[in-house]
């Protein structure tokens, strides 16, 4: 049972079932309540749409270690799973097995909204975390990016499932609510999509060596370890800029709570991440830069309910 929950990354699927919950909870919902509009979705159905997306994510990460396996003995021996623990085929098995069902979940829930091209999108996160696993994440750039853009997609979902954010906004005299809640979950989205990249190249760099050997084309390999730490640099840059330009808002309202929130859970971490990287060449110092890395966005997730419960003036 426990190489299994590994093997799912049981902790990120919970946090990622978190970082949907607190989207619905703390910032649809007062946002669509304070116009009138109610949630799509009733709340059995969300909890639907909790699970399929749990699903395609666990078999996502089921498959992308499937087909890791030769760079996974060399980076990481002790923390392989298929292949000793799991057998391949039954790996396999689970794969197609969790991606089918969360596709027919998120199917249903979208002919249940009367808005039948939904059921498209799943499908397309199945198709995208398969050419991650097996070609995408070893090519430069390309992987790095695609990485962001599938940890983006789980707000993606909360999002689009929302039927009444679009029925607001085809309403003239609600179309401005709806254009603050996509700006909202905009700016939270290029934050997560960021930070999802800098995860990517902090574990590229950690696992260059291995990468090397089964000659992949991550950014490390191409560039150099020094330009992909030039590269890390500047996506620490652009995620504080974009915070601050929250921030300002925060201090602006008197929401001091969420701005020190965000400055000591988030910015504080990547900035040490950062300098660690910079100022050391040891392998230690590459682990803990992709450590508080991870950190910062674990706190990120919770950033959302301290801003729904301290919003200032």
């Amino acid at each position: 049972m426990v190489p299994f929950l590994k093997l799912i990354r049981l902790p990120n699927l919970i946090l990622i079932a978190a970082l949907q919950y607190f989207i619905r909870q703390f910032l649809l919902f007062p946002m669509l309540a304070s116009y009138g509009f109610i949630s799509s979705l009733s709340n059995e159905s969300f909890y639907l749409l909790l699970i399929a997306s749990a699903l395609i994510s666990a078999a996502g990460y089921i498959i992308n270690d499937y087909f890791d396996l030769r760079i996974d003995y060399v980076n990481k021996p002790e923390k392989v799973i298929i292949g000793i623990a799991i057998k391949r085929r039954v790996a396999m098995a689970l794969h197609v097995v969790f991606s089918l069902l969360g596709v027919v979940i998120f199917s249903y829930l979208a002919f249940q909204l009367k808005v039948g091209v939904l059921a498209l999108v799943p499908m397309l996160i199945v198709g995208m975390l398969w050419f991650y696993s097996t070609d995408y994440k070893r090519q430069f750039l390309i992987g790095n990016i695609v990485a962001g853009l599938l940890a983006v997609f789980p707000i993606l979902l909360v999002v689009l499932f929302e039927t009444s954010i679009f029925k607001a906004y085809y309403t003239i005299e609600n179309k401005l609510i709806a254009v603050l809640i996509l700006k909202v979950i905009g700016y939270f989205s290029v934050v997560v999509f960021l930070m999802a990249m800098l995860i990517s190249i902090l574990k590229d760099i950690n696992e260059v060596h291995g990468d090397a050997r089964l000659k992949c084309k991550t950014m490390p390999i191409v560039l150099g370890v020094k330009w992909a730490k030039v590269i890390v640099v500047v996506l620490v840059a652009l995620i504080c800029y974009v915070l601050s330009s929250i921030q300002q808002l925060q201090y602006a309202n008197h929401a001091y709570v969420p701005l020190l929130f965000i400055l000591l859970g988030i910015e504080l971490p990547l900035l040490t991440a950062m300098f660690a990287l910079i100022f050391s060449n040891t392998t230690s110092a590459g682990i803990w830069a992709h450590r508080l890395a991870i950190l910062a966005m674990v706190i990120g997730v919770f950033a959302i309910p301290v801003l729904n419960f301290f919003p200032g003036n």
